[in-house]
């Protein structure tokens, strides 16, 4: 096993530590504090143990046709889930009189336009917070460090080590059961393999990132997390969620079935 390789697997195990420590106090905070450290130590081996320029990590620009595609992505995505949904009518949409507002204490009921200003301000959140943390660990770091094996293989290992890194708040920090965290594992491996691709399209962090935010924005006020509801509720989230559900499976499959079929044809 080369040096190289030996320092993918620790930088992994620093990270599946530092994301079990997290969820190992139950507390949602903490375990969203655990997510900041894996960019600065990416950041940390690119310099001082592989002695490279931290640019490669993809701190490039990329461009509007690139930008637009991280856009259209998780739009076109998780309206589909939504729309296979409400084919299979198993979701239902809650009055916006209903939904509790995540930036004002006890808020309960919020306007159209306040529903579009939390999403907005979700997506910019998460941006910037995956684009110093997980996009810069998953993507710039191991699909630059595991490139070498192929971009094919770099795309499949690193969207594997994305999925498994979030067994540990699945299963400590929510408390899902074995199957409901083998299906949010799975789904979130197929997520890594869409924002991976736009990473390889792009060799930028900015795509994949906006992708990341957005899709964040979506899922989690649409969908909720984990016990919490969104917008859209059902009796079966391991049935209607995108990332815990098994239409989200389906339709991020066939998604990723597309993309990895383009990246083998290359």
């Amino acid at each position: 096993m080369s040096k190289s390789t030996k320092m993918v697997i620790l930088y992994f195990l620093i990270c599946l530590s530092l994301i079990t420590l997290g969820a190992l106090t139950k507390n949602f905070n903490y375990g969203t504090l655990s997510v900041l450290p894996i960019g600065l130590v990416a950041i940390l081996f690119q310099k001082f143990i592989h002695k490279e320029n931290i640019r490669n990590l993809g701190f490039r620009k990329c461009t509007l046709k690139q930008i637009g595609k991280a856009i259209i992505f998780p739009l076109g995505i998780i309206f589909l889930i939504f729309f296979v949904d409400s084919i299979l009518g198993i979701i239902r949409i809650k009055s916006l009189s209903e939904v509790k507002n995540p930036f004002v204490r006890d808020q309960i009921g919020i306007e159209f336009w306040t529903l579009i200003l939390i999403l907005l301000i979700s997506a910019f959140l998460t941006f910037i917070v995956t684009l110093i943390s997980e996009e810069l660990g998953f993507r710039g770091y191991l699909i630059s460090r595991l490139s070498r094996f192929g971009n094919f293989k770099a795309l499949l290992f690193s969207s594997l080590f994305f999925g498994l890194w979030h067994l540990p708040p699945s299963l400590l920090l929510i408390g899902s059961g074995v199957g409901r965290s083998t299906i949010y594992v799975f789904n979130i491996f197929l997520l890594g393999i869409l924002f991976g691709y736009l990473f390889l399209e792009s060799k930028s962090l900015l795509p994949s990132s906006i992708f990341h935010g957005i899709w964040n924005a979506l899922e989690y006020t649409f969908f909720g997390y984990g016990s919490s509801e969104g917008l859209f509720i059902g009796n079966s989230r391991i049935i209607f969620d995108p990332e815990e559900g098994l239409v989200g499976t389906a339709v991020l499959l066939a998604f990723s079935l597309v993309i990895l079929w383009k990246l083998k044809k290359k």
